[in-house]
């Protein structure tokens, strides 16, 4: 017993030393090319500024962080191209994190600014707001955690 929890203890410190902190726009220009990049345990630290992109987090328990401050220095612009901005549809949990960002000009059937489906995202320090969606139905969001939204 002393043994397996030993092996356990070491594997979850090797574990938590591998963790990566990847800069946007430093290590990569995109937010989904530090999303890419990632593995489950780093954390993408996003520089104040505007992105136009779409992003989905693939699955991935990283963290992806703007400014919890002041969420409308970072902002994700969807560019209203006909998709959602931030997407989780991998089974995410609580252990993908988005935070500390405006999420603005989506444009979809579902899910304008932030679509969920089969995931349970945590979701903090968010400015919601200019997104479209033509539909409006529920789909299987499993517990996710929010903290301070501010739709608009």
């Amino acid at each position: 017993m002393k043994a397996t929890l030993s092996l356990l203890l070491i594997l979850t410190a090797c574990f938590a030393l591998h963790a990566e902190i990847i800069n946007v726009p430093d290590d990569h220009e995109a937010i989904q090319g530090a999303i890419d990049a990632a593995e489950d345990g780093d954390t993408v630290l996003v520089e104040p500024g505007e992105y136009v992109e779409n992003i989905d987090f693939e699955g991935k328990a990283i963290a992806v962080i703007g400014n919890t401050d002041d969420p409308s220095e970072v902002v994700i612009d969807g560019d209203e191209n006909g998709s959602s901005v931030v997407v989780f549809r991998n089974e995410e949990d609580e252990n993908s994190v988005l935070s500390g960002f405006t999420i603005t000009n989506g444009d979809t059937d579902y899910g304008g600014g932030i679509y969920c489906n089969g995931a349970g995202p945590s979701l903090k320090y968010l400015n919601i707001e200019r997104n479209r969606c033509r539909n409006v139905e529920a789909v299987s969001t499993v517990r996710t955690t929010v903290l301070r939204f501010f739709f608009r």
